[in-house]
């Protein structure tokens, strides 16, 4: 596993880590990469980007030093997007594309870890997850959509 990078540098911002997750070569399931990889480009104080095929248990010490942290999947349940609190008490898979429970993994960064870190998930609508690069047309303003409403988020005062 990638040691995350954290952005330290000012000192007065938020930490916040965005933690795209999917696989970029089955079509939409990129959608996490892509919203990653775009808020990136865009170099906000405080913001660390993640991003993983999959979660992994190894992500709870990691996150755990952040403020803020956002998962952010393709989902087959949404129609467009969605950006919500984190419920660390569901105990039932999410359904996104991927089955290890980002609650579970939010609730070991707070039992292993002492972690006051909030969770959030922005889900991204997607309906295609064929062998095949690049993100379709739907699913790209779905997260084109999703890159704005982050980005202001993320910029916002505490």
């Amino acid at each position: 596993m990638d040691k995350i990078n954290v952005d330290d540098t000012n000192v007065n911002s938020i930490l916040t880590c965005v933690v795209g997750i999917g696989n970029p070569l089955r079509g939409d399931d990129g959608a996490g990469a892509f919203v990653c990889r775009q808020l990136e480009e865009k170099n906000i104080a405080g913001l660390s980007v993640f991003i993983s095929h999959q979660l992994d248990m190894g992500l709870a010490a990691e996150l755990s030093r952040f403020d803020r942290v956002v998962f952010i999947d393709a989902s087959l349940e949404e129609s467009y997007f969605s950006f919500l609190p984190l419920s660390i008490d569901n105990k039932e898979v999410q359904p996104f594309s991927h089955q290890i429970n980002m609650g579970v993994l939010a609730g070991l960064c707070r039992q292993l870890f002492n972690s006051h870190t909030a969770f959030y998930v922005c889900a991204i609508g997607a309906r295609s997850f064929e062998i095949g690069e690049g993100l379709s047309d739907t699913t790209m303003q779905h997260a084109l959509a999703a890159i704005t409403q982050l980005e202001a988020w993320i910029k916002q005062p505490a």
